[in-house]
């Protein structure tokens, strides 16, 4: 589905029976405020949602639908935002970030979450695609994966936009045991520049404890954390 440009949308609601592609672009509709549905994209692996200034994000929404992903599956959303939201486990100015994967006492890390804050890498706008480049470095165990989502071509612009990934780990072979070190890079084509990361890993079971007793990655809590008020939206 491309509504690219539709001025005069206001809300949208998708339904069970809709009829899936792998893009779903919305880029620049301005008076957009509402998605309704986004959990019924079962087979849609982008979303474009760039440059609807206007839209009410709540991450509670975006959550359902990365979760509605199938193991052999990956999911990007590209929306307006400057902020990595603050339920990200890990997060640093620029474009890399280190972290040592953490001890769980149940389940099984199955899926990576990334976010990037990105913008035109100079004064125009500029067309194109951006070519993430995801790139996972263990330390730990000498290895190196990089991961190339495919995204749909459109205005990269100076304003700050957010583009948030998940991908399984087991289908792309990445391994993360406790205690690795890992260090995460986001790379763009020329045209944009990452300004913040973050990274969160996801497992299997709820309510899962790290080393320090506080609860990470699992993605229903991370959804009852939004609903309780205590998740970021961005703006």
């Amino acid at each position: 589905m491309d509504a690219s440009g539709c001025t005069s949308m206001e809300r949208l609601s998708i339904l069970p029976n809709h009829k899936s592609s792998q893009f779903f672009t919305l880029r620049n509709c301005h008076k957009l405020t509402e998605i309704q549905g986004l959990e019924n994209l079962e087979f849609t692996s982008v979303i474009h949602t760039e440059g609807c200034n206007n839209l009410a994000y709540d991450f509670r929404n975006y959550l359902q639908f990365l979760s509605t992903m199938r193991d052999d599956q990956y999911r990007v959303i590209c929306l307006p935002g400057s902020e990595v939201p603050n339920w990200f486990s890990h997060q640093r100015i620029g474009s890399s970030i280190s972290f040592h994967v953490p001890s769980v006492s149940n389940g099984q890390i199955l899926r990576l979450l990334v976010c990037a804050v990105y913008a035109a890498n100079g004064e125009y706008n500029k067309m194109g695609a951006l070519d993430p480049h995801v790139i996972i470095d263990n330390k730990t165990r000498g290895y190196q994966h990089i991961l190339s989502p495919t995204l749909f071509p459109g205005p990269i612009t100076c304003e700050d936009h957010v583009f948030l990934y998940q991908t399984p780990l087991i289908r792309n072979e990445i391994e993360m045991e406790s205690g690795d070190e890992i260090e995460l890079s986001i790379e763009l084509r020329k045209a944009a520049k990452v300004n913040k990361c973050g990274i969160h890993l996801l497992v299997d079971e709820p309510n899962v404890m790290d080393e320090c007793e506080s609860v990470v990655l699992y993605l229903d809590s991370d959804i009852a954390q939004d609903e309780a008020g205590h998740g970021e939206k961005v703006s």
